[in-house]
């Protein structure tokens, strides 16, 4: 809107800066132990309300994961793989064992495109394609396992074109994640990805999902 006023006139109109409380988080400088530890305590007990375009790394079978990333793992993860190993463990079992909702919208074009080449969207830089036997052991466990659980909701959109590639993750209380697409979770390159903690923000997107 063209208007005359400075941004000296403007801010003295609002608190200063120093009092205003924090609305966004960049969290895309964290690397994987310690991003997926950050992950597990937003997961943990809270509704999870995604929108991705095909599976998170969470709902993918661990033993599968590492068996993908065991060959390219760096040196610095490699000597802390116990730790990594356990982080992912930690947030699947969280999607077992909470009471809360979890909710998650897909494209069929993107799971399709997963099927066909065992990359995700956000395939991991330090993890190989998966294979066709791990494609197939990925795609029945989120349907006879997760889909069987009764607060896990998994839905298709109609027209993938009304749905951009970004991933945007509520999780309820504490935050909503918007992540570019096409992340590898390398802090040294794509990865970029924010959280949102303002709290009328978050329940405004909980009602607009």
């Amino acid at each position: 809107i063209p208007m005359q006023a400075t941004i000296r006139d403007i801010a003295r109109c609002v608190p200063r800066k120093e009092t205003m409380p924090l609305f966004m988080q960049n969290i895309s400088d964290m690397d994987m132990i310690r991003y997926n530890a950050f992950c597990s305590c937003l997961e943990r007990d809270s509704m999870v309300c995604r929108i991705k375009p095909d599976p998170g790394l969470e709902q993918i079978p661990v033993e599968i994961l590492q068996a993908a990333m065991e060959e390219r793992l760096p040196d610095e993860i490699r000597k802390n793989a116990k730790e990594l190993h356990d982080a992912f463990c930690c947030r699947q079992d969280n999607i077992f064992e909470k009471q809360t909702p979890q909710y998650h919208i897909y494209r069929q074009g993107a799971l399709m495109r997963f099927a066909e080449t065992g990359r995700l969207s956000d395939h991991p830089w330090c993890a190989r394609a998966f294979t066709l036997r791990e494609r197939l052991d990925i795609l029945q466990y989120i349907r006879n396992r997760l889909m069987a659980l009764p607060g896990f909701h998994l839905h298709f959109l109609k027209d993938d074109d009304a749905l951009r590639c970004d991933e945007i993750v509520l999780y309820e209380g504490k935050g909503l994640s918007i992540t570019k697409p096409d992340t590898d979770y390398d802090p040294n390159h794509t990865h970029a990805e924010v959280l949102i903690t303002q709290p009328d923000f978050l329940k405004v997107f909980k009602r607009f999902f």
